[in-house]
């Protein structure tokens, strides 16, 4: 009798396809694996902003081409919808999942921006007013609750919330070089807590997995299981590299605001972070991307 020829292609695509349908299942059940629902806080932050959204009178995007008494006069009209802004940022904060693919939707996220800007027509007063002092605190309110905002939401929550907390960075950065020094070591200090008090990317993954294995079908869900570079896993990881760059544009910022102290305080810059340390610094920041420490 003849042997058989060995056929290692045959082989070869035959364990392909059970590795395959190994990697298939395994997400299959990890994508339907049922967790118990995370417990918003009471109170809960995010109601306030909510509320404030439902609130507000005009359009923020359109305040910056005011005069200044136009200007007074929306952020009078608006003084309730600040209000309960600032009254949310003293609460624990939890955007409530709603496990749908109509979440995005109902979440109404261009709504959650203007709050953002309105903070920014605040603080813009602020300065023409020349209360630079008042704009830095409301520009360090912007950056809040661009974090706040977004807390245990989904990917897109969190871009938004990126926006927002953009807006404030942005806004802090241009006036960073007219402030004080006991002003410019209180804001470093609290925007390293804001930093270190972050959603991380993994946890915010996490999230939009469980949203998407509630809400979505199983055949919507399949080309994301395939052990390759689709769709998703490319939008995942332009997610982690817009996160990691909002961070490092943020540890630019704690770096230039305890400069500035630190040259104010004693006329001369330092010669490098590390003399920043621990006085200005609790510690040098790191490049989120590489873990490395920033370069002066």
């Amino acid at each position: 009798m003849p042997a058989r020829k060995f056929k290692a292609g045959k082989v070869f695509w035959t364990v392909c396809l059970l590795i395959l349908l190994g990697v298939l299942a395994y997400e299959f059940v990890e994508m339907n694996r049922a967790g118990a629902l995370p417990s918003p806080p009471n109170p809960n932050g995010n109601d306030d902003f909510v509320k404030a959204q439902k609130l507000m009178v005009g359009n923020p995007a359109d305040f910056e081409r005011e005069s200044l008494e136009e200007l007074r006069k929306h952020l009078a009209e608006n003084a309730e919808v600040l209000r309960l802004v600032r009254e949310g940022l003293t609460k624990q904060c939890r955007v409530p999942i709603s496990y749908s693919t109509n979440h995005l939707v109902l979440r109404s996220l261009s709504d959650v921006k203007k709050l953002a800007r309105l903070l920014e027509a605040a603080g813009r007063l602020a300065e023409l007013e020349r209360r630079t002092n008042d704009a830095a605190r409301i520009y360090l309110e912007t950056i809040r609750y661009g974090e706040e905002s977004c807390r245990g939401g989904v990917m897109m929550d969190r871009l938004v919330g990126i926006v927002c907390g953009t807006i404030g960075v942005n806004s802090l950065q241009k006036i960073a070089g007219t402030l004080d020094a006991a002003t410019c070591r209180a804001l470093s200090k609290q925007l390293r807590e804001i930093e270190h008090g972050q959603e991380s990317c993994s946890d915010v993954l996490r999230n939009e997995a469980e949203w998407v294995g509630r809400s979505f079908p199983l055949w919507q869900r399949l080309p994301a299981m395939i052990p390759i570079e689709s769709l998703s896993r490319r939008a995942q990881k332009n997610f982690v590299q817009k996160c990691n760059q909002t961070e490092l544009q943020l540890e630019r910022l704690i770096i230039d605001l305890a400069v500035r102290a630190y040259e104010l305080d004693r006329g001369h810059p330092p010669g490098n972070l590390n003399e920043l340390v621990p006085d200005y610094l609790d510690a040098v920041p790191v490049d989120p991307a590489t873990g490395t420490k920033l370069p002066y």
